[in-house]
């Protein structure tokens, strides 16, 4: 009798994973062969190498750079919310033009319908970097903008920058109004922070309607100021401006207040304090938006100054005295927000971004609630 070997079914192909396989493989090799033409093209072209932009993924429209002169288009909306990282790659496009030498053949704000106020003061600043380091005007057609856009901009002091006449339709209405920025750059005044911040002050008061204590305001814009100072910028360094503003919203009867300088960033600059040394252990793996938080909770100081040592704590004074505020802090990668809702104690939420943002941006919202007393 034939012993009959036993039949081990054969396993039914899975189709749907070699597919797989072999789509991944050929988009793979699609990216090497794309990879080694630009290497090939760079090593034959260096001088191509000084216009090579970062490229935005999240803006369709922007240009690709062309030799020595590029095209910018601005997105839709430039806010720090929904649109955070298409807007730092846009303003970040501009100081990189600069830095690099490439000429900026149109800055378009063709396609813009909208433009918050932090995101308006970053690009006054990037702009005012543009003409202080390559001593030219920038020439957009102001003819194609958006009318409620140009009014902001305009308010801002956007137009002075370019050095444009004032516009004619200025009659349309809106909700938001922006105030003039400030610019200053670091000195030995120290009684220079205090006037900047003051002056600031006295416009938002004025054009909010309502009375803040002064030492609410003055010191977090004193202390970021003072903060450029010590901390920001390195020594040597030839310019070490800082630009401020504010904002006012009918509608939501909410305040806004922006500060932002181009320096060194919180994180990068915290294996300087003398209170993160003996962290920096556990500290130096953490992303920017733990450093941040960290640098928020533990305050710092690096000048060994009698009085300082506060530093970001400082920042809160306002967080904690109105019932609905906000203050946003970004720096490098890191984005900390700290939330206040009625009674309830401060929220603090961090984030890690995609795109980094070479300097400091610290945003205070709140709603005043009744006039109060200066003190």
């Amino acid at each position: 009798m034939t012993r009959l070997s036993k039949c081990i079914p054969l396993k039914k192909p899975n189709r749907k994973k070699s597919q797989w396989l072999l789509a991944a493989r050929a988009k793979k090799e699609k990216l090497r062969r794309r990879a080694k033409v630009r290497h090939t093209h760079r090593k034959r072209h260096p001088a191509d190498e000084r216009a090579a932009l970062v490229v935005n993924r999240h803006n369709r429209g922007q240009k690709q750079p062309v030799r020595d002169s590029v095209v910018i288009e601005l997105q839709e909306r430039l806010d720090l919310d929904e649109h955070y990282e298409a807007t730092i790659t846009d303003l970040g496009n501009v100081r990189r033009a600069s830095e690099l030498g490439v000429k900026i053949r149109q800055l378009s704000f063709m396609r813009m319908n909208y433009i918050s106020p932090a995101a308006a003061l970053l690009l006054a600043s990037e702009v005012d970097c543009w003409n202080e380091r390559t001593r030219k005007r920038l020439r957009p057609q102001v003819a194609t903008w958006n009318p409620g856009v140009k009014k902001l901009l305009y308010q801002m002091g956007f137009f002075e920058l370019l050095d444009l006449p004032k516009p004619e339709d200025l009659d349309i209405p809106s909700n938001t109004t922006f105030l003039p920025f400030i610019k200053g750059e670091v000195s030995l005044n120290k009684t220079d922070a205090g006037e900047k911040a003051r002056e600031l002050g006295e416009k938002i008061k004025a054009l909010a309607g309502a009375e803040i204590r002064p030492h609410l305001l003055y010191a977090g814009l004193t202390e970021a100021i003072t903060n450029v100072s010590h901390h920001a910028y390195e020594a040597d360094a030839a310019r070490r401006p800082w630009w401020m503003s504010g904002a006012f919203d009918k509608e939501q009867n909410k305040i806004v207040v922006c500060f932002c300088d181009h320096g060194l960033t919180i994180p990068g600059t915290l294996r300087a304090s003398k209170k993160f040394e003996k962290f920096w252990d556990l500290i130096k793996g953490w992303n920017d938006s733990q450093r941040l938080k960290a640098a928020m909770e533990l305050g710092r100081s690096s000048t060994g100054e009698e009085g300082r040592g506060k530093g970001l704590q400082d920042f809160l004074g306002i967080i904690n005295t109105f019932p609905i505020s906000t203050l946003r802090i970004f720096s490098s990668r890191g984005k900390l927000v700290v939330s206040k809702n009625g009674n309830s104690g401060m929220d603090y939420a961090s984030q890690v971004a995609e795109q980094r943002f070479k300097g400091t941006l610290i945003e205070w919202q709140f709603v005043p609630t009744t006039k109060i007393e200066i003190q």
